[in-house]
Order: structure tokens, then C-alpha cells, then sequence
């Protein structure tokens, strides 16, 4: 990878707010739980139906922090090239992450 590459890479990177997607996803978790213990065993009254509008609404606003986070992931990545050496050890991640996953769940 070329020092002009890594630095674009890196900055593009650095640009992505995780601190806003953990917000969000806090948001979401509390939302979800919310509903949870608003709904009734059939039934969902108004205050269910609040509940659940709120919780739609926090998970479109995750969705969309989320989707911008991987597009600007993308970009970087697309900067360094798929056989970089962030691409290969991404793959490599990927590749034994699901092995273990996989090892354990034969066990």
C-alpha cells in the first residue's frame, strides 16, 4: 500500500463517528425494550402503539447512521484495494471468525 493510500485511507476512517452509531444504538435497545414491556399478551393499546412508533423510529435512525458508516468503510477500503494488506487481513479475520463459530458450534 502506498503512503498516499494509507493516509487517505486513515483519514477517511477516522471520519466515521462511532460515538453517534453507539447513541443511536443505545437509543434503539432502550426503544425496544420499551415496547416490550408496553405490549399485552393480544393486544396493543395506544400507549403499545407509542411505544412501538418510537422504537420504529429509533431503528430507522440506526439504519440510516449505520448505512452511512458502511458507505464511508467502502470508500476507504475501495482506496486501499481488495489485496492490500487491509483487505487480506480483513478476509483473514473474517475467514477464521467464522471458523470458530463454526468449530464451536460442532462442539
Amino acid at each position: 500500500v502506498a503512503p498516499e493510500q494509507e493516509e487517505n485511507y486513515s483519514q477517511i476512517v477516522s471520519k466515521i463517528d462511532h460515538d453517534k452509531t453507539l447513541r443511536a444504538e443505545r437509543q434503539l435497545y432502550i426503544a425496544e425494550e420499551e415496547y416490550y414491556r408496553s405490549k399485552g399478551w393480544f393486544s396493543c393499546d395506544a400507549y403499545c402503539m407509542e411505544k412501538y412508533n418510537r422504537m420504529l423510529e429509533a431503528e430507522s435512525t440506526y439504519k440510516k447512521i449505520k448505512a452511512v458508516n458502511e458507505a464511508q468503510l467502502s470508500k476507504a477500503k475501495a482506496e486501499v484495494g481488495v489485496f492490500s494488506e487491509y483487505g487480506v487481513q480483513e478476509a483473514r479475520d473474517l475467514f477464521w471468525g467464522i471458523f470458530a463459530k463454526g468449530k464451536g458450534f460442532s462442539q
